[in-house]
């Protein structure tokens, strides 16, 4: 197979992935789209759920398959199913007020008038 090159290979033997910054200067109409990945992490950071986890994932997912980076995508595909299989467990075992979530209160207590930095 003479010849023979990798689709994802360049001919300089340098290959950058596309990345959302990438789409997002590309398509300026998006950016609201990162607007509301930062309010995700939030989210996720001060009040995860297995649902919202699970739906972050999917929109992870679906960004990643948008930007052509089918890898990445079914990793994410992956995380939705493995939430899937034990979300219902996890919400039955979630404790109420454990020590993080202690911690996350006094965070938002403590820091009641910040607020995220618009991009």
């Amino acid at each position: 197979m003479h010849g023979w090159r990798r689709r994802d290979e360049a001919r300089g033997g340098h290959f950058r992935l596309r990345t959302l910054e990438d789409v997002l200067e590309d398509q300026p109409s998006l950016i609201p789209l990162d607007d509301v990945n930062v309010e995700d992490k939030a989210q996720l950071l001060l009040h995860p759920t297995p649902d919202y986890l699970r739906h972050f994932a999917f929109k992870r997912a679906a960004e990643e398959a948008a930007v052509y980076r089918p890898v990445n995508c079914l990793a994410w595909m992956r995380v939705v199913a493995a939430l899937e299989r034990s979300g219902d467990r996890l919400s039955r075992e979630e404790a109420h007020f454990s020590l993080a979530d202690r911690i996350r209160a006094a965070f938002v207590k403590a820091h009641e008038d910040w607020e995220a930095p618009t991009p």
